[in-house]
């Protein structure tokens, strides 16, 4: 495959991401219901969080859509992925700095994620969350309590940013783990393998081969 190829490839596959996520994360949303309780010393109507609602996915073919438009791009980008870095080493060059802006992408997604679940979502101070379904599909709303209410709200909330996290480091994760197994470097393999996007980033800072320095060209034979 040439670098003309692996160029145009990666460009198409990278749009169809783009799309993809874009539509899967269309397809999270919750929403929050508050009431309003009387406190003594305080004005008659405070606002307090009442319960969180999660909802399933509304639009079917949207999410049908997006899982084709993330199949295809896996498809047409997984050999231009796994070429890069081959022709890259061919070319005595690097593939490290594609690796480590797209590792860095998808590992701000992963943390904006669970920094606005934990931190500003209402969703661990909710006492009540409810399950409800697509209007017009037949589902009835299910609520919980307690601590199946946390954990239900968390899931809701941060599993589809959690997974267009995940999808961004495809083209990352490929790369790596053929620049890992072309240079039997195992234990970053392993990291790579288990513990991305994170582990990308380090592998992308640390990860790069040292070229040992070129030999001195020989003393020419003294003439006789």
């Amino acid at each position: 495959m040439t670098r003309a190829a692996v160029w145009i490839l990666g460009s198409i596959s990278g749009l169809l991401l783009t799309f993809g996520v874009f539509a899967l994360s269309l397809e999270s949303g919750y929403g929050v219901s508050s009431s309003c309780a009387s406190v003594e010393g305080a004005p008659p109507c405070t606002p307090a969080v009442d319960s969180i609602t999660v909802s399933l996915p509304p639009h079917a073919p949207v999410l049908a859509f997006a899982g084709v438009l993330l199949l295809l791009a896996v498809l047409i980008g997984l050999p231009a992925w796994i070429a890069a870095p081959i022709l890259a080493e061919r070319r005595g060059a690097s593939s490290t700095t594609a690796i480590l802006v797209v590792s860095i992408i998808s590992t701000a997604l992963l943390l904006v994620t669970i920094f606005s679940v934990i931190i500003l979502s209402p969703a661990l101070t909710s006492p009540k969350t409810c399950l409800n379904g697509a209007s017009g599909d037949g589902f009835q709303q299910t609520c919980v309590t307690g601590s199946q209410a946390v954990w239900l709200a968390v899931l809701g909330i941060g599993l589809a940013p959690v997974l267009s996290a995940l999808v961004v480091c495809l083209p990352a994760w490929t790369m790596a783990l053929t620049r890992t197994v072309r240079g039997r470097r195992w234990g970053w393999f392993s990291a790579v393998l288990l513990l991305s996007p994170l582990a990308l980033v380090l592998y992308g800072f640390l990860g790069s081969e040292r070229r040992p320095a070129p030999a001195p060209a020989p003393a020419p034979a003294p003439a006789p």
